[in-house]
């Protein structure tokens, strides 16, 4: 949990709403069935956790 906490405490408030974008859009994509619960989320993880600040919009 204090990994946690240091880590989110380092991304700064345009990398929050990014991320929040990204979760939106991955929840509608999964709400109209375009992609399966599971492989949206695992690719928001990765597209988020991999890409930096620079965040790819799969969806």
């Amino acid at each position: 949990m204090k990994l946690a906490w240091r880590s989110v405490r380092q991304l700064a408030h345009d990398d929050l709403t990014t991320a929040y974008d990204m979760l939106v859009r991955t929840e509608v994509a999964m709400k109209r069935g375009t992609v399966d619960k599971e492989l949206g989320f695992e690719l928001f993880v990765l597209q988020f956790a991999g890409r930096g600040k620079r965040y790819a919009r799969q969806f």
